[in-house]
């Protein structure tokens, strides 16, 4: 399934290196983004996204992709309450 590829083949990986302890959540999140993008662009075919160049999107998209990936966070009241 799709699900099944994009967690073996993407999630799994990159929270491998990216090295954080909310890693999984991170890159589920990031790529959740990415599939949305991909679907409102490719399936759905919403404009302007369907018609914007990859350059376009890409600099849209990318600081998003990077903030979800490596914007320190706060931690959650269970992570202060456990230690």
């Amino acid at each position: 399934s799709l699900r099944e590829f994009l967690e073996s083949a993407v999630v799994d990986r990159v929270v491998g290196v990216l090295g954080v302890p909310d890693a999984r959540m991170r890159v589920s999140l990031a790529t959740s983004y990415l599939v949305g993008v991909a679907a409102s662009r490719y399936v759905l075919q919403i404009e302007p996204l369907a018609s914007a160049t990859e350059d376009e999107i890409v600099a849209l998209v990318a600081p998003a992709i990077q903030a979800a990936l490596t914007t320190p966070t706060q931690p959650t009241k269970a992570q202060r309450e456990k230690g």
